[in-house]
């Protein structure tokens, strides 16, 4: 693509664009054999920020109490 005269950022930027192309459609194929087991793996994944979320609601529940006592009178 050089030879032609595009610049070389150009001529990248289109290799790049093939290969990612590439690599979509060989990492596709996999998960439609094995979605149990990437989906078990996300989940798992998944955990650990669940965990977090319920960090940052134990940090968010006294403000949820001082709303409660704004309401009662």
């Amino acid at each position: 693509m050089t030879k032609r005269g595009l610049p070389k950022s150009v001529a990248f930027a289109i290799a790049t664009k093939s290969l990612q192309k590439r690599g979509m459609m060989s990492k596709a194929t996999p998960k439609k054999g094995g979605m149990s087991k990437k989906g078990k793996a996300s989940s798992s994944k998944m955990m650990p920020k669940k965990v977090t979320k319920s960090t940052a609601t134990k940090g968010r529940k006294p403000i949820k109490k001082m709303t409660t006592k704004k309401k009662k009178p």
